[in-house]
């Protein structure tokens, strides 16, 4: 203990002698532990300062730059969009009936469709307007030179084609009735009679019901196994078409012993505002059946609607259909008659086949009275075609393209003048038959 005292005196002495030293060993470790744990953060943030520095303006801080790179993310994600949407045909950007409807709150995808006619089918206001088909997009190719080799005709020719036919331009005469080809005519379930032909195997052409052949109508479409209805007249106009489904999604009404229910409306499509299709259910004494409901209200009774893709919009959801189509209007001969005659060309030119209009047309007159009725029809069928090939650039703009454009749009305006200053009011056949 003595020792231990002594050795501790010593050590205290020496302290107070040479206040500034102390033992080697202990002092070069803790110096070593201080210089570490003090000094590296300050030499970090010393060398991250002086590198800013020299680097300029454009190293910015952590938080700035990680801004801006979110910001150049989402410009270069719009840029990607835009170039997709514009890259896109309306039929791709159209999504799927099956897709979930968009956010209230989110714009709308196109302008406001114009109001429905008071003859058309009601939709459900929380429909979304988009396309009741999501199809890939189509490849349209004139194998045949069908459309070039029309428009070297030029309009004054594809007049006199038309004119080599017996014309039938009936429409000044209100009285004049569409009598029904035995051969083609259409048969009901107690072998009664209504005004309607069937064409080929897919189509029947037919005049709209009225208030005393509703029911027998519903007859015609049970007994020909009918899946789909285009109509092309509102049930209001005058007395040349009667209501004949209900107006409203749910409700149910009954035509003699037919019951029919309005089951749903589909999207409305954005690319063509005026269809409006919906899905109806026909109940009978002997069957029933589900059924699509076109209903088209751009194609007036006076005069012709401008060319569009309406008709072969129309063809693309209803061209898989496995059992007939019916398609109305006043007389089943005029409007009705045109949107056939196209389809059936759409068909052909869809396949591959080689299309000769006026042999088709001969065709379609062999099997419904009065089809395509004048050359205004006749002309206005081959517009439509022309503006479905330019639609998917399937033809090369040309000179002689533009002229026949042209010429048409002139013989439409002094065609619809002729009619106005000869005081003859545009007026399809009667419906009524003997």
């Amino acid at each position: 203990m003595d020792k231990i005292r002594e050795r501790a005196s010593k050590w205290f002495k020496k302290k107070k002698s040479n206040p500034g030293t102390q033992d080697d060993t202990t002092s070069d470790h803790n110096s070593k532990r201080v210089h570490k744990r003090r000094s590296t953060p300050t030499m970090k943030r010393n060398n991250r300062s002086s590198s800013n520095a020299d680097a300029g303006p454009s190293v910015m801080a952590a938080p700035d730059r990680d801004r801006d790179r979110d910001k150049a993310d989402g410009s270069l994600k719009r840029r990607k969009a835009k170039a997709i949407a514009k890259a896109k045909t309306p039929e791709q950007e159209a999504p799927s009936p099956a897709a979930p409807a968009a956010s209230p709150s989110s714009p709308a995808a196109s302008p406001a469709a114009p109001p429905a006619s008071p003859g058309a089918p009601a939709a459900s206001p929380a429909t979304p307007a988009v396309s009741p088909g999501n199809q890939q997009v189509e490849i349209v190719m004139d194998k045949f030179n069908f459309i070039h080799s029309t428009i070297d005709k030029e309009l004054t020719g594809l007049r006199k084609e038309f004119n080599t036919l017996k014309a039938e331009d009936k429409t000044r005469s209100p009285q004049t009735n569409i009598q029904c080809i035995e051969a083609t005519k259409a048969k009901l379930s107690d072998g009664g009679y209504y005004n309607a032909n069937i064409v080929d195997s897919m189509f029947i052409l037919a005049q709209s019901p009225l208030e005393r052949t509703v029911a027998h109508f519903w007859d015609l479409v049970l007994a020909n196994e009918v899946e789909a209805i285009i109509q092309l007249h509102p049930c209001d106009e005058g007395k040349k078409c009667a209501r004949y489904y209900p107006s409203k999604i749910g409700q149910s009404a009954e035509y003699g012993p037919y019951k029919v229910t309005f089951l749903k409306a589909d999207p409305q499509p954005v690319e063509e505002p005026s269809l409006q299709f919906i899905n109806l259910k026909v109940q009978g004494p002997k069957s029933e059946a589900a059924l699509k409901h076109v209903y088209w209200g751009g194609f007036p009774t006076h005069g012709y609607p401008e060319a569009s893709n309406t008709i072969p919009f129309i063809w693309k959801q209803l061209k898989t259909t496995k059992k007939k189509i019916l398609v109305h209007c006043t007389s089943g001969s005029g409007r009705s008659a045109v949107v056939v005659l196209t389809c059936q060309m759409l068909a052909k030119i869809q396949k591959n086949e080689e299309v000769n209009m006026l042999s088709m047309t001969k065709e379609l007159r062999t099997k419904r009275q009065s089809a395509i009725r004048n050359e205004m029809e006749y002309l206005y069928v081959f517009r439509v075609l022309l503006f479905y090939f330019m639609k998917y650039n399937a033809i090369e703009m040309s000179q002689n393209l533009l002229i026949f454009i042209d010429d048409y749009d002139s013989y439409v305006k002094k065609y619809d003048q002729s009619r106005k200053e000869q005081n003859a009011e545009f007026t399809e056949p009667s419906d009524e038959c003997n």
